[in-house]
């Protein structure tokens, strides 16, 4: 069974980072906002708890 979920960032980011930092694959790159690398992303959720603003969300 395929898991179909996956994170994005939106619009909200401030470019911090922190969610660069965290990711053990490191599929996230700079911008405004942040963009996570789908193809590299074993959707862990690593970025997700460590944003502090809440901007990463799940999409189905």
């Amino acid at each position: 069974m395929q898991n179909k979920k996956s994170y994005i960032i939106s619009e909200k980011c401030n470019g911090c980072g922190a969610c660069k930092v965290v990711c053990p694959k490191h599929c996230i790159s700079r911008g405004k906002p942040y963009v996570i690398q789908q193809e590299r992303c074993i959707k862990c959720g690593l970025c997700v708890t460590r944003c502090w603003r809440k901007v990463i969300v799940r999409q189905e």
